[in-house]
This record gives structure tokens, C-alpha cells and sequence, in this order.
């Protein structure tokens, strides 16, 4: 795994934990409906994180797929951590194969 590689990874991870809280906190904190406007314009410099994601995954990995699976993987261990500690959802079974499939994913494409 190259810098570019591992650039990504970390961006990604940052980028989605930031997505899960744009459209998710709603759940835990109602408060954050009031602010729909704001929340909205998060989504500029996630989209400039998400930017940077594609731009060094793709330097390291060479290929449009690979930086695309990368991040499913990245996106799929986030959202079920964040969901389980913030809205306290439980890991099913399914669940819990789909992150130990996203692990495998990650490893197959780094």
C-alpha cells in the first residue's frame, strides 16, 4: 500500500464519518432538522474530502473500480460503528458478514 493508497483511506473514513452525521444525527439529535440549511452546506467540503478520495485513490490504485470498492469498504465499516454506538442499533447477523465482506474487500483491492 502506497501513501496515495492510505491518503484515501484515511479521507474516506473522515468523509464518511462526516456524511453519517449530516444525514443521520437527525435521528439521535431532532434539534439538527432546525438547521437543514446549514447541514446542506456541509456537504461543500465533503464533497471536496470526497474529491481528494477519488483523486489519490485512483493515484494509488490506478483504476476507477479499485477506489470505488475501497471506499464502499470504508463506508460500510463506518456507518454500522456509528450506528451501533450513537443510535445504540444493534449488529445483526447480516450485518456483521456484510463487514467482515467489506474487510475482505478492502484487503482484495489494497
Amino acid at each position: 500500500m502506497n501513501k496515495y493508497v492510505l491518503y484515501s483511506i484515511i479521507l474516506g473514513f473522515f468523509g464518511n464519518i462526516l456524511v453519517w452525521f449530516q444525514l443521520n444525527g437527525q435521528i439521535r439529535w431532532p434539534i439538527m432538522k432546525d438547521y437543514i440549511f446549514l447541514l446542506c452546506l456541509l456537504g461543500m467540503p465533503i464533497s471536496y474530502i470526497f474529491f481528494k478520495v477519488t483523486e489519490f485513490g485512483y493515484e494509488g490504485l490506478g483504476s476507477l473500480w479499485a477506489v470505488r470498492m475501497v471506499i464502499y469498504a470504508v463506508s460500510y465499516l463506518v456507518f454500522p460503528f456509528l450506528t451501533y454506538f450513537v443510535l445504540n442499533e444493534g449488529l445483526d447477523t447480516t450485518t456483521i458478514i456484510s463487514i467482515l465482506l467489506s474487510i475482505l474487500i478492502l484487503i482484495i483491492n489494497i
